[in-house]
Protein backbone atom coordinates (compact mmCIF):
# COMPACT_ATOMS: atom_id res chain seq x y z
CA UNK A 1 0.00 0.00 0.00
CA UNK A 2 1.52 3.14 -1.00
CA UNK A 3 0.81 6.44 0.58
CA UNK A 4 -2.02 8.09 -1.85
CA UNK A 5 -3.80 4.35 -0.70
CA UNK A 6 -2.97 4.73 3.30
CA UNK A 7 -4.37 8.69 2.43
CA UNK A 8 -7.32 7.68 1.02
CA UNK A 9 -8.03 5.37 3.52
CA UNK A 10 -7.83 6.58 6.32
CA UNK A 11 -10.19 9.67 5.12
CA UNK A 12 -12.76 7.25 4.30
CA UNK A 13 -12.44 5.17 7.68
CA UNK A 14 -11.96 8.17 9.92
CA UNK A 15 -13.45 11.58 8.59
CA UNK A 16 -16.24 10.50 6.63
CA UNK A 17 -17.49 7.97 9.14
CA UNK A 18 -16.66 10.39 12.07
CA UNK A 19 -18.74 12.99 10.50
CA UNK A 20 -21.58 11.11 9.95
CA UNK A 21 -21.62 10.15 13.83
CA UNK A 22 -21.14 14.05 14.36
CA UNK A 23 -24.06 14.40 11.99
CA UNK A 24 -26.35 11.61 13.84
CA UNK A 25 -25.61 13.49 17.35
CA UNK A 26 -26.41 16.37 16.28
CA UNK A 27 -30.06 15.47 14.28
CA UNK A 28 -31.14 12.58 16.84
CA UNK A 29 -31.17 13.72 19.72
CA UNK A 30 -33.67 14.48 22.47
CA UNK A 31 -33.86 17.93 23.86
CA UNK A 32 -34.98 17.10 27.11
CA UNK A 33 -31.80 14.79 28.01
CA UNK A 34 -29.13 17.87 27.22
CA UNK A 35 -27.73 18.98 30.07
CA UNK A 36 -24.19 19.98 29.03
CA UNK A 37 -24.68 23.97 28.08
CA UNK A 38 -21.59 23.72 24.90
CA UNK A 39 -23.44 21.04 23.20
CA UNK A 40 -26.63 23.10 23.92
CA UNK A 41 -24.52 25.51 22.27
CA UNK A 42 -22.99 23.61 19.19
CA UNK A 43 -26.85 22.17 18.21
CA UNK A 44 -28.15 25.79 18.49
CA UNK A 45 -25.25 26.65 16.24
CA UNK A 46 -25.55 23.92 13.94
CA UNK A 47 -29.08 24.37 13.41
CA UNK A 48 -28.56 27.87 12.32
CA UNK A 49 -26.65 26.21 8.98
CA UNK A 50 -28.01 25.87 5.95
CA UNK A 51 -28.63 22.31 5.06
CA UNK A 52 -26.01 21.93 2.56
CA UNK A 53 -23.36 23.02 5.48
CA UNK A 54 -24.69 20.73 7.71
Amino acid sequence: MDSKELAKLLKKEIINENLEIYKGLFTDYSPSEIKDPYFIDAISFFNTLPDEHK
